[in-house]
């Protein structure tokens, strides 16, 4: 039975100098569209009468691909910061909800193991030595179950959590990159307006990474009863540091991007 895909979204972003290098990347994924693997769109299909800015933002959000055509025209226009904003609020976003995602399940994790992390917390390790292999299976069991619900949760959010990361780098990137070309004539207002959004993405991130350290660090308390029940922890815990590694890297990168912004500030008219 064959299956039926939907086509990938592409959207290009252009200064309107490049109209014809655009429409020249349009020819060369012609092809692409017609087999229906992508559908495409610019803002030279906008409808007449249509709201120019929020009917971008609506296609921008709703995009898989968001292609920059860049070129020094492109650079000096108005659009070009608003629109790896709009990445950026969007890929960040759903890097945040993924966050949010990962610490509901594992504080429900949490909630399901704490009464045999209590009991054995008060068992000496004579106690442990002698339990008998039925209770400690039984127990290895429970944490296991556990423990494989929280693994398959985390790797459910590994595709959307990869993609956005690599959307946010790149737009902090580009944001970094065009903060000094912008005019001065507009310079603070944009600097400032950037700088505000960027401390409060910085911010978020750095609080989402903290929270789930605890929570990977919860794991060293679970019982060293079998081995089953560290493996299936320890591949808990390599998608988790990963997760919180690349957390750590956006909240770095966002902090190199409020220091550029703040240090061209001082020097804006």
């Amino acid at each position: 039975m064959s299956m039926i895909f939907s086509p990938v979204e592409v959207v290009l972003i252009s200064a309107h100098e490049d109209r014809s290098l655009r429409d020249e990347l349009l020819a060369h994924l012609a092809a692409l569209t017609y087999q229906g693997l992508i559908s495409t769109w610019h803002d030279g299909l906008l409808e007449p009468g249509a709201e120019r800015d929020s009917t971008i933002q609506q296609r921008l959000s709703a995009a898989t691909v968001i292609v920059p055509l860049i070129s020094s025209d492109f650079i000096a226009s108005e659009d070009c910061l608003l629109d790896h904003r709009e990445m950026l609020d969007r890929h960040t976003g759903i890097l945040l909800e993924s966050a949010r995602n990962i610490a509901s399940a594992m504080a429900l994790f949490n909630g399901q193991t704490r009464s045999l992390n209590r009991r054995l917390a008060t068992m000496s390790g004579e106690e442990l030595r002698r339990m008998s292999n039925k209770e400690r299976l039984r127990i290895t069991n429970n944490f296991v179950s556990a423990m494989t619900d929280i693994k398959n949760a985390l790797f459910a959010q590994l595709p959307s959590f990869s993609q956005s990361i690599q959307e946010v780098f790149g737009s902090m990137s580009g944001i970094t990159h065009l903060l000094g070309s912008l005019p001065p004539s507009r310079s603070r207002e944009t600097l400032e307006a950037n700088a505000a959004v960027v401390e409060g993405y910085r911010d978020q991130l750095g609080e989402a990474a903290e929270a789930l350290e605890q929570y990977r660090d919860s794991f060293g308390l679970l019982p060293k009863l079998t081995y089953e029940l560290d493996a299936v922890r320890q591949e808990a815990v390599n998608v988790l540091a990963q997760l919180i590694g690349n957390l750590a890297r956006a909240r770095d990168l966002a902090n190199g991007v409020l220091s550029r912004t703040q240090a061209l500030l001082q020097t804006a008219t």
